[in-house]
């Protein structure tokens, strides 16, 4: 019994001789204010030194190419392709966008439509303009292929029923 006390007496005793309203005195170039309490945000009053001391220098920055066949069909189209689902398909699709405006929407569908079979719809939910692969009848079916449409460069998409589905 003795010992069980000791055991939670030392641990009491430790905690309570910490505890204080001051641990460590302001002093000049610490971050001290008039008041005397520190600011843990702030930089110190003698700070001098430069924060990128030691880092390259960032001169330019590498994005992937865009394909240029995709551009230019997507520049060169009067109005964007919305096509609206067939009645009778597979209410579940893959998502890969939402955008606020139609052209963007449009944009990511021709980006898009070469690099898959699936078929690519551009539908309006507003106020946006979705962007969505295949046309499945199980949920299932439609997460086997998002894998790989994740692959071909959109990590984002996901499993989406559409609006009035089964």
């Amino acid at each position: 019994m003795k010992g069980m006390v000791a055991v939670c007496m030392i641990p009491a005793v430790f905690a309570l001789s910490s505890c204080g309203r001051r641990t460590t005195p302001p002093s000049a170039g610490t971050g001290a204010q008039s008041s005397g309490t520190i600011d843990p945000y702030g930089d110190p009053r003698t700070y001098s030194g430069d924060p990128f001391a030691g880092f390259l220098e960032v001169i330019t920055i590498d994005l992937p190419a865009e394909d240029s066949t995709a551009a230019d069909s997507a520049s060169t189209q009067e109005s964007p392709p919305v096509t609206v689902p067939s009645s009778g398909r597979g209410s579940w699709c893959i998502q890969i966008a939402a955008c606020s405006t139609q052209e963007d929407a449009a944009r990511v569908a021709v980006q898009a439509d070469p690099l898959t079979d699936l078929e690519c719809d551009v539908e309006s939910e507003p106020p946006w303009w979705k962007v969505r692969l295949g046309a499945f009848a199980t949920r299932e079916a439609a997460e086997a292929r998002l894998i790989e449409v994740r692959a071909l460069g959109y990590p984002d998409a996901w499993v989406v029923r559409r609006a009035g589905g089964d």
